[in-house]
């Protein structure tokens, strides 16, 4: 009993020993850091609710609270410097801030900072204008020309997704001005401040985005290898109280009923440094107690994370319209994950068991074969226990294909991507009517949608064009003549009929390689390659004699045609003047 007696009075001195240790060791280090200099902090200035600039141009928002509230946790002197982000980059890698607080962390970031504790989710989108249909992910958007904000993490992804016209603005409320100004119509942002600017500038019903392209979290980093610097920063902010917490996030984002995911996450922070800490003082006696607890609750938690995880994959399987299999490296299909009602050409195909050659005709079978065999090509499987930012673009393949060969009139994306050595997931979307709508978005662009010939943008284009090119080009103008008096004696209708009638009779005397186009309400243009005059002379009189024709077999008002023609003999002479001397 008397020895048992001992050891217990020697591990409570033990505990408060280590306990006093802590709290001599955090004055010191708040003395030490409290009497250096002003601690330099940069951050962008245009990320409402973190960090924007009131009517009055001061630096407000959470981000500015909390090290308002951290200068006063440890009395270190804090000078909080806000501009645009790309510039904020520059200025912290020359060494002019000590911190760069609103960053997310990702591989090429890591070689030059330390990072804090993350402190806030961020999850980006991609936003477009709710004219445009097919957009359900960032390949969707290959084809239109992406706007955000340079030096942001998510140019990083989308040229790792393929996407070439990205335009770069210098902070998110430039971009969404840009949409209210017709400039831009789809942009990458995270969805705060897109929320934000989008209701700031009544644009909110003009845009639709994705689900999340991405999730990230905010950091704040300082020079790689500071670690002086870092503990204290984590020491400060460790300092606030959960309820100092909630009131800054409550003043910029309004209460809520239950639980935020800030608050979530400082409630674990707070737990998990309470922990730590009773650790100490409890000793050595107890050590191997928590060690088990804590691996038991982080078993459970990945049996969860792993059970949600399934469900929410399941979730997704069912959801989206694309086909799914599985093949090894010799082209065998080891199981299909089809649903008949998602697959238009495969219906009542048998797939289980096998070989590409034996399901599909021998062009089919030949493509998807070399694009298998260019995929194994390009190395191993990835290690799906990696980081994100480590998955090489060799893990994946995308490729387009026509099903003509089986006698459909289908298009699809096929995507291949490894499993693990051995098997491989194929991914089939049916892009069909994705491409039949871009092919008609073409068409209304250089269409006339009254007479179906090309309109005046394809003529500008054509112009253009003949500028930079040598050869005898020739402009035939042709005006309708009393188009007004047309349409005042018989109605609109009439005259949209007239007007069809003269698009007929011009297009039955197009010379072939010659170009025809309404470029106003009763002006049409034929331009012709390698022409010479004799040609027009003769054109311009066989229009006037099938116009004469019609007139003497159809017409109630006769149609008649005002026409000149113009040709260039020396290369360089100007295109636009040759077409104003036709007009006149």
């Amino acid at each position: 009993m008397q020895l048992e007696g001992k050891k217990g009075l020697e591990m409570k001195k033990t505990s408060i020993a280590l306990i006093t240790a802590i709290f001599i060791f955090s004055a010191m280090l708040l003395k030490v850091h409290a009497e250096e200099g002003p601690l330099k902090i940069v951050m962008d200035d245009n990320y409402p609710p973190f960090v924007f600039r009131s009517d009055e141009g001061e630096l407000v928002g959470i981000s500015v609270d909390m090290w308002r509230l951290f200068e006063q946790k440890t009395g270190r002197e804090v000078e909080i410097h806000g501009m645009d982000w790309a510039l904020a980059q520059e200025m912290m890698e020359t060494g002019e801030y000590d911190v760069i607080d609103t960053m997310f962390k990702n591989e090429t970031r890591g070689k030059l900072y330390d990072f804090t504790m993350p402190y806030a989710n961020i999850e980006t989108s991609l936003y477009f204008h709710k004219n445009i249909s097919g957009i359900n992910d960032i390949e969707s958007a290959r084809a239109f020309p992406v706007a955000t904000k340079k030096g942001d993490y998510s140019i990083e992804i989308m040229e790792e997704k393929g996407l070439e016209n990205i335009l770069e603005y210098e902070s998110y409320e430039d971009i969404v001005n840009a949409t209210g100004n017709g400039e831009v119509v789809m942009f990458v942002m995270d969805d705060l401040p897109a929320g934000y600017f989008l209701y700031k500038t009544g644009l909110q019903e003009e845009f639709r985005h994705t689900e999340p392209l991405y999730s990230n979290q905010f950091y704040r980093a300082i020079k790689k290898g500071d670690t002086k610097l870092l503990t204290f920063i984590n020491f400060g902010f460790n300092l606030m109280d959960e309820s100092e917490i909630d009131e800054i996030y409550e003043k910029w984002q309004g209460k809520s009923a239950g639980l935020s995911q800030e608050t979530e996450r400082l409630l674990l922070v707070g737990a998990t440094g309470f922990m730590s800490l009773l650790l100490l003082s409890l000793g050595v006696s107890f050590y191997s107690r928590k060690q088990v607890r804590e691996k038991t609750m982080k078993l459970e938690a990945v049996l969860l994370d792993k059970k949600e995880l399934a469900e929410r994959l399941e979730a997704v399987i069912d959801s989206i319209p694309d086909m799914m299999f599985v093949l090894n490296r010799d082209g065998i299909f080891i199981e299909d994950m089809i649903e008949l009602e998602k697959a238009r050409a495969f219906t009542g195909m048998e797939f289980g068991g096998k070989s590409l050659e034996e399901v599909f005709p021998p062009g089919l079978a030949k493509l998807y074969r070399s694009k298998l065999e260019e995929f194994i090509e390009k190395g191993e499987p990835i290690d799906f226990e990696s980081e994100i930012n480590e998955i090489e673009s060799k893990a994946t393949m995308n490729f387009e294909c026509s099903l003509e060969e089986m006698g459909l009139d289908l298009q699809y994306e096929i995507r291949l991507a490894w499993i693990n050595e051995e098997m491989i997931l194929i991914v089939i979307r049916d892009i069909t009517e994705l491409n039949v709508s871009k092919k008609k978005l073409y068409e209304l662009g250089i269409k006339d949608s009254l007479t179906g010939i090309y309109n005046r943008n394809y003529f500008e284009r054509v112009l253009d064009r003949m500028e930079k090119e040598k050869g005898n080009f020739a402009v035939l103008v042709c005006d309708v003549d009393a188009l007004k008096l047309y349409n005042d004696i018989l109605g609109h209708v009439s005259g949209d009929e007239y007007l069809k009638l003269v698009a007929e009779i011009l297009k039955d005397n197009l010379p072939e390689g010659a170009i025809l186009a309404r470029i106003g309400g009763d002006e049409f243009t034929i331009v012709l390659m390698d022409a010479k005059l004799k040609q027009l002379e003769e054109l311009k009189q066989k229009i006037k004699r099938d116009l004469k024709k019609r007139n003497d077999k159809f017409a109630f008002v006769p149609t008649s045609l005002s026409i000149g023609y113009a040709l260039r003999h020396v290369d360089g002479e100007s295109v636009r003047e040759l077409y104003k001397f036709a007009d006149d």
